[in-house]
């Protein structure tokens, strides 16, 4: 695969299709994640350009974390353990390439968090955690570091594959409750005798089920979708027309998953970009117009919601982990899985659903006020420091963090990790040309 912003796309849509369609057959997704990581593992030794190794590497570690749910229990084990494998692998091999990053403290601030959750789930008994630890660590710091070592013409081309990624989604999402009897690798939810508990959609219902694309929870299918409308209506180069169509998409695509924040949200970064060249007077029509739309009653809809509910609890279950436990564990958490304990104490959501849906609230329970700080001030750091086009997705990334818990699933974690990565950089480098000679010394005395 060769350095730009085409062949990236191409590349990501075709494997986006072929894991798509090996969806449910372990050995073909077996076949299809060994060829693609033994062919990228060969190009990236024998590659001598250093931004073609980054993008590459880059773009197969996003296309593997995006295709399949690795933090699902998708029916074969060993199909997520040759991700994880091979995550690993393209990590080793690419990393070389990160040396460049002029990434100045937010570098820091990551490795701190990390090393601060690592350390306590390490203490803790519970082996299963530091796995799940160690797959958080693979699928958020490479891409944090290789889009951070990314020259111009890289993080165009990575802004095209996420904008190609989360279009390829939204068609899946769309055509799911039409076309798949049943979901992609595995079904949202299931119950306590493994039994699928359907997730109705709230937004349409005569579509039934929420639909969830390759990601396996149609929650990282919304930050997916958020993400690629952002990007595209702020920073990828489109045709007018190309680019009404894939915001179109991808806001069906929303719609279909049931997406409701993100939806919300999507709709206010289109709006804010259509804005800036409507004038004062159109732009307040069309704002008096959405805020019309989102009129008291629609809102007191919302707010009688479970889920709204279930997002308020987390907030309130605060106060609790910060006073009901010991201060060794409100300073610095008691490890990667301790939500179910943390639960069962009593000390975050009473209404039996396990999930905190809270990036801060969770690592509040992880890594106590540490991680919290930590975060939030990586957070405040990218935000300020992105580069203009790129602020509304990362943006995004940082307001779902109240939302849902987005480091817990590798796709979500990547991809706010190469976020990050590009909007942590101080400077990104210009493409790498061929030395040219001044034309000042070309010019050479005649002899006399």
């Amino acid at each position: 695969m060769r350095h730009g912003s085409p062949r990236v796309v191409l590349f990501s849509l075709t494997g986006l299709a072929v894991f798509t369609a090996s969806a449910g057959r372990t050995r073909v997704a077996l076949a299809v994640t060994g060829f693609l990581v033994l062919g990228s593992a060969l190009l990236l030794l024998v590659s001598r350009e250093r931004g073609r190794r980054t993008q590459l590497a880059l773009t197969v570690l996003l296309l593997l974390w995006i295709a399949v749910p690795s933090s699902r229990p998708i029916g074969s084990p060993t199909l997520l353990r040759v991700t994880v494998a091979a995550a690993a692998l393209l990590t080793v091999l690419a990393l070389r390439d990160a040396g460049g990053a002029r990434l100045r403290g937010t570098t820091l601030v990551l490795v701190a968090l990390l090393i601060e959750l690592g350390a306590v789930t390490t203490l803790g008994a519970d082996g299963g955690a530091q796995y799940k630890f160690v797959v958080a660590l693979l699928a958020v710091l490479p891409p944090f570091l290789l889009a951070g070592a990314m020259d111009s013409t890289g993080r165009r081309a990575l802004a095209a594959q996420v904008v190609a990624l989360a279009t390829g989604e939204a068609v899946l999402a769309v055509i799911e409750p039409l076309l798949f009897p049943q979901h992609l690798w595995v079904s949202a939810q299931r119950g306590s005798e493994g039994q699928v508990v359907p997730l109705p959609n709230e937004l349409l219902s005569s579509l039934g089920e929420r639909s969830q694309g390759t990601l396996g929870h149609p929650l990282p299918l919304g930050l997916v979708l958020l993400v690629g409308t952002a990007l595209a209506v702020y920073v990828v180069r489109l045709h007018v027309l190309v680019r009404v169509g894939v915001v179109l998409l991808l806001l069906g695509g929303l719609v279909t998953a049931g997406a409701r924040a993100s939806l919300a949200a999507s709709l206010v970064v289109v709006v804010a970009r259509m804005t800036r060249r409507l004038g004062p007077l159109r732009a307040a029509l069309l704002l008096g117009a959405a805020g019309a739309a989102l009129s008291a009653p629609a809102l007191a809809d919302v707010a009688e919601t479970g889920s709204f509910l279930h997002r308020l609890g987390a907030v309130q279950s605060v106060e609790r982990l910060l006073s009901d436990q010991p201060l060794a564990r409100t300073w610095f958490g008691s490890g990667y899985g301790a939500a179910p304990q943390a639960f069962e104490a009593g000390l975050l959501q009473s209404d039996k659903f396990p999930a905190v849906d809270n990036q801060f609230v969770l690592l509040l329970v992880q890594g106590g006020l540490a991680a919290v700080l930590l975060v939030g001030l990586l957070c405040l750091l990218v935000v300020v420091r992105a580069p203009g086009p790129w602020k509304p997705a990362v943006a995004s990334v940082v307001v779902t963090f109240g939302l849902f818990d987005v480091l817990t699933w590798p796709s979500t974690a990547a991809l706010a990790g190469a976020l990050f990565g590009v909007c942590s950089a101080a400077r990104a480098r210009p493409p790498a040309t061929s030395p040219t000679v001044p034309m000042r010394k070309m010019v050479t005395r005649a002899p006399r």
